[in-house]
């Protein structure tokens, strides 16, 4: 209480359960936070504190408020989310400086009157509250940008609502609304409507006159039928109408110009496929999924109104399992009902079709998928599978393993096989029937209940024996059974409008003649057959295993693009070929030998002579991170690639040698996997290849080094992938290590659905112990300073921060700060309170950071990938907020407007500048340009970064920005490496991306300390 003087309090996360009177005496206190403690009451004597701006007692809880807080007449902001208050003080009215009133996620009823006279109040947070009423008085808070009212017990709203004219955010989802108001259709200033998760059966037409609304959200309500009018709301960027028990769509859609997000998931009446529909709102804007294009979603609909449905009575049939368990066998059994003893194994991928005839309904023609059952072909399996498929596990009795298998197969499919949301969420696992096969010679011994408990979507055990036909019969019929089940009727039978049928007949007949075709062919063909919808159909053809087609997709373009619709056949039988020749040679391929090893014909399969085949095949296995180039010059094709599924198994000398450093020398990070995932290591190489030590990788680790440390990378035991870094100084070893970490995260996220702990090793009061590292990011981000942890030694603490900085810097850890009205706010607000269900949210955040467009020649894509594993450690320091470039574009987006958009957000524009790159009319006058343009009014810092000899500072002069001043040349931004010095000048080229790398951190510490200056003076204006 002594110190009179001081203007800011932070007391969050401490576990206060009580505060002293002695508080009240602070009376310069601006600034007050007592956020997650246990606070019960608080004591009137805060009332006192008249100075105070802002108050936060969010996560404590607190059941009352004492009436001496009106006295606050200061006070800005007052955050009461998440306490136990049943009612609030009629003295809150008395606030009425007050701009921001947070009441999400208490026990409130009612709500006094007397807030009706807070009219500065624009932001006010009334979510997660049993509210069955809002009071007519909150009409007069004229001042009002944004009201959430989400997850209440409303069911009617106050028809004075419509008074708030100011209003651009409307949260009223999750109450049990049966209608609306007309007034509402006087908030014409109205940005965002969200109505989910109500019981509306019909919208007041009133509601069309608010066409400056740019998202409205409608999701889980149910309505049958919309109105034309809703044609009206041209403004519209996003449009919410999942879940709803829709019958049809007005063709007035088609008049939302503006749209780019479309969501019609669970309309199970409209007939739209997944393909067509794409990923949901949740994995969209919780994830990094992109939506589909509304106007392919709305070509297809209109297309099945015109053309009719025509039941598509496909589905593809995946058999795994391990190498002689017979699955080969099987499918000879199921299809041609024969049996040869000296069946051969399969070398890859055997596909063929089936004529289901048995099924209830019309015939289903089965595309079935045989994997071969050697380990190193496991895990490219995965990119050749779908979540739209029946899969068979064929086991078989060997040495008492089935249940290893049966559990490690299951792991994979639940892995690889399941339709998930952006965020790595398990949404669908497809069914899988267990055959025990050869049953006659030896049974098959399973706890059959013990794996249905553990692994639900296994729908059967089926007991087989190929040689004498035993449970084929059975096997057929359960399988014909299958395609008119519910869950799996629906997208075996859906309808696909007659011109998409046609379009599918045609390219079979045209894969009878060639392997593979042109992106030009197939949309001619697409055209042929009336269907405008190219890129949905053969997305479709995709899913169903028919043709693969990797070109649709942004991320795939370039050297894909004009050959992207394939015979599967043709991609899964050479990339296998190519694995297993890898595997014979040290796990190195010479272009040179790509002749001799594809165009040999093998297993039936024709061999393939064209050597720009030869080189598609490789880029598409660079693609697939299964190979990456060992040439540092970076001409295409390299002259050698490196495959490390293909690598032997032994680990080199050196490697036992990190395992004896001491805890405090090293930092230590593991994670466990109930399996760990196929191919996850050798993708973590092929990712970082760039920093890889010579010499150091073998089939399951790999060795790092930057800037002095040195990091081993390893699976453990199919459980554990380790990471462990030495050497260096303490900021070389957290720069690796965070990077390692930010590498496995993503990997983890594209294989498996959150079925992992990541660890850290801590000494712990002198106890060494593995921790649990989301419980230390969830500690820091309540603002806990020590974290607890369970040791045989009993409880031990370590300090949050401490443990954390191993890897990386708070700033680059925790969220940015969002301004008060920013679309991120509004966001990041709407999730905590939709989504998050009462969860207590990310109290801490940090201080801007800067924004990074990454401009590059595709050509050029090998140095973006090296540079980016630079810009990953940068943004480990909290100096990146988000690095773009424009492989982050996903199908359905505008390309272009979304380059521009981007650029026009960067505070800094790095080029990779080469002669391809200076060569690029759309780089020169579409992102140089204008990004020249924004350096020259000091809105953004231009960098080029130099790959290779080439007349750059000529370019940059001529350029319009630069051409208008006086002596251009001297106004050209300063490049990296130093004095411009190429990188491929370097050798290794690592010592030019260290420059580049130092060079950047300057100059990224400098925006960032410019964007807090700027943020600091908004927050004082």
């Amino acid at each position: 209480g002594q110190l009179t003087a001081l203007k800011e309090l932070d007391l969050h996360g401490n576990g206060l359960t009580s505060l002293p009177p002695e508080l009240g005496k602070l009376t310069a206190l601006t600034n007050l936070n007592l956020g997650a403690n246990q606070l019960t009451s608080l004591p009137p004597e805060l009332g006192q504190l008249t100075a105070l701006t802002e108050l936060n007692l969010r996560n404590n809880r607190l059941t009352r408020l004492p009436p001496e807080l009106g006295q606050l007449t200061a006070l800005t902001g007052l955050y009461l989310k998440d306490n136990q208050l049943t009612s609030l003080p009629p003295e809150l009215g008395q606030l009425t400086a007050l701009t921001v009133l947070n009441l999400h996620g208490s026990q409130l009823t009612r709500l006094p009157p007397e807030l009706g006279q807070l009219t500065a109040l624009k932001q006010l947070f009334l979510g997660g509250n049993p509210l069955t009423r809002l009071p007519p008085e909150l009409g007069r808070l004229t001042a009002l940008e944004a009201l959430s009212v989400q997850d209440n017990q409303l069911t009617s709203l106050a028809p004075e609502l419509g008074q708030l004219t100011a209003l651009t955010v409307l949260f009223l989802g999750g109450n049990p609304l049966t209608s609306l108001p007309p007034e509402l259709g006087q908030l014409t200033a109205l940005k965002r409507l969200h109505l989910n998760d109500n019981r509306l059966t019909r919208l007041p037409p009133e509601l069309w006159q608010l066409t400056a609304l740019e998202r409205l959200g409608l999701g889980g309500n149910r309505l049958t039928s919309l109105p034309s009018e809703l044609g009206q709301l041209t403004a519209l960027s996003l449009l919410d109408l999942s879940n709803n028990p829709l019958t049809s769509l007005p063709p007035e859609l088609g008049q939302l110009t503006a749209l780019t997000e479309l969501y019609l998931h669970g309309n199970p009446e409209l007939g739209l496929p997944l393909e067509v529909l794409g990923p949901k709102w949740d994995e969209v804007f919780l994830g990094n999924a992109k939506p589909a294009s509304p106007r392919a979603i709305l070509d297809y609909y209109f297309a099945l109104q015109e053309q009719g449905k025509r039941p598509l009575n496909e589905v593809r049939l995946v058999l795994v399992g391990r190498g002689g368990a017979g699955k080969t066998s099987v499918v000879e059994r199921l299809v041609k009902d024969r049996f040869d003893p000296k069946q051969a194994e399969t070398p890859g991928v055997a596909l063929q079709d089936w004529e289901m005839r048995d099924c209830t309904g019309e015939p289903v023609t089965a595309h079935i998928w045989d994997f071969a059952g050697q380990v190193i072909t496991h895990s490219m399996h995965r990119y050749f599978l779908s979540h739209r498929t029946v899969y068979l596990l064929v086991l078989t009795q060997r040495e008492d393993h089935a249940v290893e298998d049966a559990e490690y197969w299951l792991k994979l499919i639940r892995s690889y096989g399941s339709e998930r949301s952006a965020d790595g969420r398990e949404q669908r696992v497809p069914p899988v029937i267990v055959v025990l096969n050869k049953s006659q010679m030896s049974r098959v011994k399973v706890d059959q209940n013990w794996l249905k408990e553990r692994y639900p979507f296994i729908l059967d055990f089926m007991e087989t024996d190929c040689g004498t036909g035993l449970g084929i019969p059975e096997l057929r019929q359960r399988l014909c059974r299958l395609m008119d089940e519910p869950g799996i009727r629906e997208w075996v039978r859906e309808g696909y409008p007659a011109e998409w049928a046609k379009v599918k007949r045609a390219l079979v007949e045209r894969q009878k003649e060639a392997p593979h075709m042109d992106f030009a062919a197939f949309r001619q063909l697409c055209k042929d057959c009336n269907v405008e919808g190219v890129e949905q159909a053969g997305r479709s053809l995709h899913t169903l295993g028919v043709a693969l087609n990797y070109g649709l997709d942004p991320q795939w373009k370039d050297h894909l693009r004009d050959l992207t619709v394939l015979r599967p056949s043709w991609v899964t039988h050479h990339c296998y070929t190519l694995i297993r020749y890898a595997e014979n040679h040290a796990g190195v391929l010479c272009r040179e030998e790509l002749a001799e090893i594809l165009s040999v014909e093998r297993d039936g399969v024709p061999g393939e002579t064209e050597e720009k085949m030869h080189h598609y095949l490789m880029k598409l296995m660079e693609r697939f991170e299964v190979a990456y180039p060992l040439d540092e010059d970076g001409a295409w094709p390299p002259v050698r690639w490196l495959v490390p599924l293909a690598l032997p198994d032994s680990q080199p000398d050196g490697v036992a040698d990190f395992g004896k450093a001491p805890p405090n020398d090293a930092t230590r990070l593991r994670f466990r996997y109930p399996t760990v995932p196929l191919g996850l290591v050798a993708q973590f190489m092929v990712r970082t290849h760039s920093i890889m030590e010579d010499e150091m990788q073998w089939a399951s680790g790999t060795v790092l080094t930057l800037a002095g440390a040195r990091a081993l990378v390893r699976s453990v035991e199919r459980k554990f992938v380790e990471v462990t870094v030495l050497n260096g100084d303490a900021d070389a070893r957290r720069d690796l290590a965070g990077l390692c970490q930010a590498e496995i995260r993503e990997l983890n996220a594209q294989f498996i659905n959150g079925d992992v702990r990541e660890q850290t090793e801590v000494v712990a009061e002198g106890v060494v112990a593995w921790m649990n590292v989301k419980t230390l990011e969830r500690d820091e981000q309540k603002g806990k300073t020590i974290s607890a942890i369970d040791t045989d030694e009993g409880t031990r603490e370590v300090e949050t921060k401490k443990e954390l900085d191993e890897f990386g810097t708070e700033d680059g850890r925790l969220p940015e700060k969002d301004a008060a009205l920013s679309d991120d706010f509004i966001n990041r607000e709407l999730v905590r309170i939709v989504k998050l269900g009462g969860d207590e949210g990310i109290f801490h955040v940090t201080t801007p950071k800067p924004r990074v467009f990454l401009s590059y020649s595709h050509v050029d894509e090998r140095h973006r990938k090296s540079l980016e594993l630079r810009l990953k450690v940068l943004a480990n320091l909290g100096l990146a907020h988000k690095v773009w470039h424009d492989r982050c574009i996903q199908p359905g987006w505008d390309w272009d407007q979304t380059i521009r958009d981007e650029l026009a957000k960067a505070d800094v524009v790095l080029f990779l500048t080469s002669n391809a790159a200076l060569a690029s009319d759309y780089i020169n006058s579409d992102e140089l340009r204008p990004a020249l343009e924004r350096h020259v009014r000091g809105e953004a810092r231009v960098i080029p970064i130099i790959l290779e000899k080439c007349h750059w500072v000529d370019v940059f002069a001529a350029s319009d920005p630069l051409a208008a001043l006086a002596e251009p040349k001297r106004r050209v931004p300063q490049a990296l490496p130093v004095d411009g010095t190429a990188i491929q000048e370097f050798k290794p080229q690592n010592n030019g991306w260290y420059q580049v790398s130092a060079g950047l951190k300057t100059v990224l510490e400098t925006v960032k300390e410019e964007l807090v200056k700027k943020a600091a003076t908004s927050a004082g204006d």
